[in-house]
């Protein structure tokens, strides 16, 4: 409890008296994705675009994604669904997957060879199982792109935890997550926001579906999700492998659904990838004929950027997002005036202040650790 206090008194120091504005997560059936800051898609080589078209339908539905192995990819079911239309995954007619080409420049895009929609999906935002994954018949996504899937341990164990101990009312929150996507645009550039985590009470009373809840970690910074791209990843650190070559980076979930429309009072939500762990081996399983080792392959991924690194985290205000502690995002590649300019027109503090959240961080991070050893 001490560590807890200690806590929300670091926090205190960045409070705002203000209603709590919630990023939204959906407009209709069409998905969020990130609405934030062009970053550079080498930085993470897990994600995917997954571009899928149906009988009848010009326009082609594009989704994120996370690649789980040289083979495979995660992605939301709802990229093979059109409910509006009445149209499901036997209605698709080409589905393809884009990923960073580090043999060339920009993305290779390739013909997905098979696609696998969770059983109970439907399509339908609201519903729950909102999984699916694509297949390559051979190993074509890079080994330096497998990001390793959260487990129900580290979940259970220690994201729990952690979501209770950095969750504060109203005020700067510490995010917990990183989530990138294209804005379910065809060409357009890869864009990421970090997340504060939503302890899971709060989750489950919003929604009972199987899913992790976010929110954006300034209360009155709203740009956030909305409009867009289904199966963004939802990436988390454990702090417990920081020193990994992966540096403890986890697929923790996939971008899922929130309410009717982008009001800024809702939260994001994730499906949960840690529920599905089993879905996933004994789909895979199924298709190779033989016993699929979850994260075999994850576990020799060796990252040489962190984004949830103290030194690559911005700092918040109510204008957005302002920059890391060593002085500038190096993840920044975009032009966005709430990241080069104060409410005054200004140059905006690139160093976050005092109190930046990357120093509340290592704080609250010291003071989990010493919770934990008690």
């Amino acid at each position: 409890m001490k560590s807890k206090k200690l806590l929300s008194a670091i926090l205190a120091m960045t409070a705002v008296s203000s209603p709590l504005a919630l990023a939204s997560t959906t407009n209709g059936t069409e998905q969020v994705t990130t609405g934030g800051v062009e970053v550079l898609e080498s930085n993470y080589p897990w994600q995917v675009k997954v571009i899928t078209t149906m009988n009848g339908v010009e326009e082609a539905k594009v989704c994120g994604g996370a690649i789980i192995d040289t083979q495979w990819a995660v992605t939301s079911a709802q990229c093979f669904f059109d409910v509006s239309k009445g149209l499901d995954k036997n209605d698709i007619e080409s589905a393809q997957v884009s990923f960073p080409d580090y043999d060339g420049e920009g993305l290779a895009t390739l013909n997905i060879d098979k696609f696998f929609v969770h059983s109970s999906a439907t399509g339908n935002p609201a519903d729950a199982n909102d999984i699916a994954l694509v297949k390559f018949n051979e190993s074509s996504f890079p080994m330096n792109g497998v990001i390793q899937l959260m487990t129900a341990d580290e979940d259970e164990n220690v994201l729990t935890q952690q979501k209770s101990d950095f969750w504060v009312e109203n005020q700067e929150r510490l995010p917990l997550f990183v989530t990138t996507g294209y804005q379910g645009s065809l060409d357009g550039a890869l864009k990421r926001d970090y997340l504060s985590g939503v302890p899971n009470d709060k989750c489950d009373g919003y929604n009972t579906r199987l899913t992790h809840c976010g929110t954006t970690p300034h209360p009155e910074y709203t740009q956030g999700m909305c409009y867009g791209d289904l199966g963004a990843p939802l990436i988390w650190k454990n702090p417990n492998n920081a020193g990994d070559n992966n540096k403890g980076l986890r697929l923790a979930g996939i971008a899922s659904i929130g309410k009717d429309n982008c009001d800024n009072n809702n939260y994001s939500e994730f499906t949960n990838i840690a529920d599905y762990v089993d879905w996933i081996k004994n789909t895979i399983t199924a298709e190779i004929g033989e016993e699929y080792v979850v994260n075999q392959l994850a576990q020799m991924t060796v990252f040489s950027y962190d984004p949830l690194a103290d030194e690559n985290m911005p700092s918040y205000t109510d204008k957005g997002e302002v920059g890391g502690n060593s002085g500038e995002d190096p993840d920044f590649v975009g032009d966005d005036d709430d990241n080069a300019t104060d409410g005054n027109g200004d140059s905006g503090d690139k160093s976050g202040g005092s109190f930046g959240l990357g120093v509340l961080i290592a704080l609250g991070a010291t003071a989990y650790s010493r919770r934990k050893k008690k």
